[in-house]
């Protein structure tokens, strides 16, 4: 079997964001297999190239001017998406990116298309909502196979779509410690911090945790460390209130980390928040448990199931001084070593690679079939 990994959403703006980062956790896991191969953006051929030197790897070469257009811009990114993918002969390809339009165009090939979350038909204007469900709808029809990362998203499209329970798979994302952590940035860390890891977007719930810090700040001497990209929200909203209350000194941002350096603030977390209302499915709670660190999170969306009940847990996602209550809470009350150990052991198991491949080849096989 010819496999092809679309790999072509990846540029050197977004090589670290989330859904990137999945890609490369799924070429990762399958980079030893036969007859894999892969598409990535012109732009980005040079960098896959030293990553997977062994591995055949195909481009596609856009007009950025043409393909940022308003409404053309999708049509120009459909004609040389397929025209891309028809010079490869392939039997089957994974889609691991639902969020670029210009994949919505028929193969010869069996798809394999991976869905992380449906907020895009959720949020927003309506007629960007109907305009996202008509994309996904194509997406999912036009499918062998559908991949959910987690329960939460199988219901979800079971909910929305006419889906074939045959047809959803849920396969997790993979989630591995780097073999060596290291903090080499010029700012040192504070001695005690709190530690918060995600996208600095308003359905991340940032404000409320920034209260909550702010409303215990007094009875505890540790920061609050933030890493995440700078957005316009964050500007906007985030930052001014920081300043405007006096919390410059105690909260710190770091963006674009190397994972050694992310993990190292893993390790030494006095406690990891993610108060988000939208995730398909939650690294970052799983990453810093797998690093024995205490994790507070809400209960919205996929985070009760990718966590498996056995974090620390507050509600309503909104309320800071119920975050602030949990957050003192587990600052004199930690989980026991036994008890961080015995979680840290249970997503190792379950979010291994090699589980999500073995998960991966079942998948493979029955389109085969």
């Amino acid at each position: 079997m010819k496999l092809l990994i679309d790999a072509s959403s990846i540029n050197k703006k977004n090589i670290l964001a989330s859904v990137p980062g999945y890609i490369f956790r799924l070429i990762d896991m399958f980079a030893t297999e036969n007859g894999l191969e892969l598409l990535v953006d012109y732009s980005m051929l040079q960098f896959f190239k030293k990553k997977y030197p062994h591995l055949i790897i195909y481009t596609i070469k856009r007009n950025y001017v043409l393909y940022r257009l308003p409404f053309f811009g999708e049509i120009y990114g459909r004609f040389v998406y397929k025209n891309a993918i028809s010079k490869i002969s392939h039997s089957v390809e994974i889609i691991p990116s639902d969020l670029d339009r210009s994949t919505n165009v028929h193969s010869s090939a069996k798809r394999i298309v991976i869905i992380y979350d449906l907020k895009a038909i959720k949020d927003g204007p309506f007629f960007e909502r109907r305009r996202n469900f008509r994309f996904y709808d194509f997406l999912i029809t036009n499918a062998a196979k559908v991949i959910a990362i987690s329960e939460y998203t199988r219901r979800d499209l079971e909910t929305l779509f006419n889906v074939p329970k045959s047809k959803i798979h849920v396969i997790y994302c993979s989630v591995n410690t780097p073999k060596q952590t290291f903090w080499n940035q010029q700012s040192p860390l504070p001695q005690k911090y709190l530690l918060y890891v995600n996208t600095l977007l308003p359905q991340k719930n940032i404000l409320t945790l920034v209260k909550a810090f702010e409303n215990i700040k007094q009875n505890i001497s540790h920061h609050l460390v933030i890493v995440g990209k700078e957005t316009s929200y964050w500007k906007r909203e985030i930052l001014p209130y920081i300043n405007s209350h006096g919390l410059g000194d105690r909260i710190i941002l770091f963006q674009n980390l190397p994972v050694e350096n992310l993990w190292h603030l893993y390790k030494n977390a006095s406690v990891f928040v993610t108060p988000s209302l939208r995730e398909g499915f939650g690294y970052t709670p799983i990453e810093a448990a797998l690093c024995k660190v205490p994790v507070i999170c809400s209960r919205c969306e996929a985070l009760p199931y990718s966590t498996q009940g056995l974090l620390n847990y507050y509600e309503p996602a909104k309320d800071y001084k119920a975050l602030a209550c949990k957050i003192d809470e587990v600052l004199n009350n930690p989980p026991s070593e036994q008890q961080l150990e015995k979680i840290a052991e249970k997503y190792k198991k379950d979010y291994s690679s090699e589980r999500q491949l073995d998960l991966f080849k079942k998948v493979l096989h029955d389109i085969e079939e």
